[in-house]
């Protein structure tokens, strides 16, 4: 799964769980010319992030530590599965099927 979809499948299990419906889908694009930066958001250190998850043994959190650096390495490894690696967004297509 790449992170795009990830973070999309996160996003509706949550919002569903909340009991929001969504009948949407996920659809990649370009970023529009337009388009401006709303926020910013600089995350903890990796090594605090790392002993956290360590020490509640959090599944959930390793899991989503993996698949973050994961998805880092194969992004400075030019291994964006097929993409151009340009600034891609997630968009919403109302006739795009929700998983």
């Amino acid at each position: 799964m790449d992170p795009a979809q990830y973070a999309y499948g996160t996003f509706v299990t949550l919002w569903r769980q909340q009991g929001g419906q969504f009948r949407g889908g996920m659809l990649r694009a370009p970023t529009p010319p337009a388009a401006r930066l709303l926020l910013t958001h600089e995350s903890e250190p990796l090594s605090e992030i790392v002993r956290v998850t360590n020490k509640y043994s959090s599944n959930m959190m390793a899991r989503s530590l993996v698949l973050a650096l994961a998805a880092e390495i194969a992004w400075h490894a030019g291994d964006d599965g097929g993409r151009t690696g340009d600034d891609s967004q997630l968009a919403q297509d109302p006739r795009a099927r929700a998983p």
